[in-house]
C-alpha cells in the first residue's frame, strides 16, 4: 500500500511504508492512502502502528540519528543508514541524550563513519554564541540552500515579448512561464528544493511552447506575406 503524509505542513507521497520514517513517521502524524475515506493519525493504521512499535522497540538496542538535510529535519535512522541518507561530516544530527545538534564531525561516535575523509572547516556559529534548541518534530530554521539550477526568468520574459507581437496565444504561455520561474527562484532561496525543481520543470516547459508559439506565429506572418 501506497501512503500520503504531512510533514512541515506539506503533502508528500505517494511512499512506500518504509519511506514514511524518512519523514518523521510517528504516531501523530497524519496519513492517507487509497480507499481511506480522510486523513487519519498513523496511531490509527494497524499497519503503521505496527512498523512505528517496531523501530520504536529496536531503538532501545542502537542510537538513532535525526538529520538536517536541505533545511529539513531527517530521522530517525540507525548509525548503519546515515551514509546513504547524505550524511556528510558538516551535516547537522541530533539524539536522544544530546544537548544539541552539532555536526557530525564532532559527535565522537560517528567519527569512524569518516575515516580517510578530511571535514572542510565548520563555518557556522562559534560555541560562544548561543545555539537554537531544536528537538525532533520541530522546524530546522537553517540558511537559504544556494543551489545551482537554470533560471528561467529571462527566456520566460523573452518568450512573452516574442508571444505579444507573433503569437497571442504564446504571450498566455509566457506569463505563466514568467510566474512559475520567479516562484522557482523564491522557492530555491527558501531551501524548499522539491517544490523548487518541480516549479522550474513547469517554468522550462510554459517558456518552450511559448517560444514554440511565437515561431510559429512568424511563420505564419511570413507565408501571409509571401502569398499578398
Amino acid at each position: 500500500m501506497l501512503y500520503y503524509i504531512i510533514y512541515n505542513g506539506q503533502q508528500h507521497g505517494p511512499l512506500e511504508k518504509e519511506q514514511l520514517k524518512d519523514y518523521n513517521l510517528n504516531y501523530d502524524s497524519d496519513v492517507w492512502a487509497e480507499g481511506m475515506p480522510t486523513w487519519v493519525k498513523a496511531s490509527t493504521v494497524a499497519e503503521l502502528k505496527q512498523y512505528i512499535d517496531s523501530f520504536n522497540s529496536s531503538s532501545a538496542d542502537q542510537d538513532y540519528y535525526f538529520m538536517i538535510i536541505n533545511g529539513q529535519q531527517c530521522g530517525p535512522f540507525a548509525k548503519n543508514e546515515l551514509k546513504s541518507k547524505g550524511l556528510l561530516p558538516t551535516t547537522h544530527v541530533w539524539k536522544t541524550g544530546m544537548s544539541d545538534w552539532m555536526p557530525a564531525a564532532q559527535v565522537p561516535e560517528l567519527q569512524s563513519l569518516f575515516q580517510g575523509q578530511t571535514p572542510p572547516p565548520f563555518m557556522g556559529v562559534t560555541p560562544s554564541t548561543p545555539q537554537p534548541q531544536y528537538a525532533p518534530g520541530m522546524n530546522y530554521d537553517g540558511p537559504a540552500q544556494n543551489v545551482p539550477h537554470t533560471d528561467w526568468l529571462p527566456w520566460a520574459i523573452a518568450s512573452t515579448v516574442l508571444g505579444f507581437f507573433c503569437s497571442c496565444i504564446g504571450c498566455i504561455f509566457g506569463i505563466i512561464a514568467i510566474v512559475k520561474a520567479n516562484s522557482a527562484n523564491t522557492l530555491y532561496r527558501e531551501g524548499n528544493l522539491n517544490q523548487a525543481e518541480t516549479e522550474n520543470s513547469s517554468a522550462k516547459t510554459m517558456t518552450i511552447i511559448a517560444l514554440a508559439m511565437a515561431v510559429i506565429g512568424v511563420l505564419i506572418s511570413l507565408s501571409y506575406f509571401a502569398f499578398i
